[in-house]
């Protein structure tokens, strides 16, 4: 059957428009909307409405068990495929299908991307042969983010690992590695190392402004002096600029890391 379109009191979506339809008629519906075409539930580009945000409102409202849920998981592990088989012609779904990606995990996904990761590791320029010049790779990387993260068990470890070492990823591998400052902070300098310079000082400012917020100046301080981090010496002075310029106190000096008492920071 195809798409019923059936709304809510409050004129949003109801999941029955879906529960009858079928992975062939959601998969073709998906495919037509986020290439920017729904006839069943038209685009408001008078707002500039995104053509995945009702994609993503209909999965969170559905939740992970969903029978809708699932179906459209399969329909969009469909579209990764035939987007893989296009490439490097990047089939115009695709930009959007991504999106959805990086926003929602799906863990019916997460073969596809585990797969990509370790095929960008393996040879970075054979990887952008197969996804064109464009920002594909980088792209499919943010996604992996989510839907394939390296944490300390998974598959995609090793692979992301290779990625920390290639300037041009070198980021987006330390996101997909560990979420948190202070997982982070073992892998830090080789992420300083192979970092471009003008991309690395204002990620590290977003890693100390996010760190502060999450933790607060005191703990934060604490993570980042302990001897064991053993940081290169022009990423420590750019650790307490970027701590300076988020309203914090240094917490390294020319000998080395210290702890500031409350006495010392004026409190």
């Amino acid at each position: 059957m195809s798409i019923q379109p059936q709304f809510k009191d409050d004129r949003t979506v109801s999941l029955s428009s879906f529960e009858t339809s079928g992975d062939r008629s959601i998969h073709l519906w998906l495919k037509q909307r986020l290439e920017g075409h729904d006839r069943y539930f038209p685009i408001d580009i008078r707002v500039g409405e995104d053509p995945d945000r009702l994609v993503l409102s209909i999965l969170r409202d559905a939740g992970p068990g969903h029978p809708v849920s699932k179906s459209i998981a399969r329909c969009l592990l469909t579209l990764l495929d035939e987007a893989r088989t296009a490439a490097p012609q990047v089939p115009p779904f695709f930009e959007n299908l991504l999106r959805i990606c990086q926003q929602e995990k799906l863990s019916t996904l997460s073969p596809w991307f585990t797969e990509e990761v370790r095929y960008i590791a393996d040879d970075p320029s054979k990887a952008r042969g197969r996804w064109g010049q464009g920002s594909a790779v980088e792209e499919i990387l943010h996604a992996a983010v989510l839907q394939a993260p390296g944490l300390k068990t998974a598959a995609t470890r090793d692979s992301w690992l290779k990625l920390l070492g290639q300037p041009r990823y070198s980021t987006i591998a330390l996101h997909g590695l560990e979420q948190l400052l202070p997982q982070r902070l073992p892998l830090l300098n080789e992420w300083w190392e192979k970092c471009p310079e003008g991309e690395r000082y204002k990620e590290l400012d977003e890693m100390i402004f996010t760190g502060l917020k999450m933790h607060g100046a005191e703990e934060l301080r604490s993570f980042l002096a302990s001897p064991e981090n053993n940081f290169a010496e022009d990423l420590r002075e750019a650790i307490n600029d970027a701590l300076l310029q988020n309203g914090s106190m240094e917490v390294f000096n020319v000998e080395g890391p210290y702890f500031n008492s409350l006495a010392e920071v004026g409190r």
